[in-house]
Formats: structure tokens, C-alpha cells, sequence
């Protein structure tokens, strides 16, 4: 997770965080507001969304690149 995305502009409010999921190599970024109070929320949010691009990249590849 750490090696695919990062969280930038990180800001807390009663315990709730939002910032910006963005890949390490700067080809996409994500606004995300978590409603759940708790930092470790921000490392769940990481790993949900690195899944999710894998997933969605791996998608895109099955797709349009015939094995």
C-alpha cells in the first residue's frame, strides 16, 4: 500500500480526517473525507483504494490486452 499511494494534505476535525489519496508516481489523486473517527481510518482508506486501483487496472488489462 505505502509503495502504490499516499495520503497528502491530512487534516483532522473532531477526530475525522479527509485529505488526498494521490499514487506515488503522481498519475492519480483522490479527495476523501472519512466520517469514522480515528486516525487508523486513514491507513484502512490507503489499503482500500490501492485495492481497488489494482483491481481496476487488472480489469482494464483482461480487458483490452487478449493473453
Amino acid at each position: 500500500t505505502d509503495e502504490q499511494c499516499r495520503i497528502e494534505s491530512l487534516h483532522s476535525e473532531a477526530g475525522c480526517y479527509r485529505g488526498v489519496v494521490a499514487a506515488r508516481d503522481g498519475s492519480w489523486r483522490i479527495p476523501v473525507e472519512l466520517p469514522l473517527p480515528g486516525r487508523f481510518q486513514v491507513r484502512n482508506v490507503l489499503a482500500v483504494v490501492a485495492t481497488a486501483r489494482l483491481l481496476a487496472d487488472q480489469a482494464i488489462q483482461e480487458r483490452y490486452c487478449a493473453v
